[in-house]
């Protein structure tokens, strides 16, 4: 898992989903840590909320809460709704 050591990280190029003609190349931008080529479950993160959330909440279900929060039906989005305990 080379993306994830201090240091290392995919290309830009296959982050955004690209195909690089070259394996390995100097990166000479300065990045401050994306998230953007990593498996979901290896990213912790908080939520702030002033409501008590019911287990597990994540980011995967920001969009379907504040669509049910406007009232707009979320079907057919992958997250759910957040609990609100």
């Amino acid at each position: 898992r080379v993306s994830n050591n201090p240091g290392y990280r995919v290309s830009w190029q296959t982050s955004l989903g690209g195909v690089p003609d070259d394996l390995i190349t100097p990166n000479m931008k300065p990045w401050s840590g994306d998230h953007c080529s990593l498996d979901p479950q290896w990213v912790k993160g908080m939520i702030i909320s002033n409501k008590k959330l019911g287990e597990n909440p994540n980011i995967i279900d920001v969009a379907p809460s504040v669509l049910s929060f406007l009232k707009i039906n979320p079907d057919g989005m992958e997250g759910k709704v957040f609990e609100i305990k």
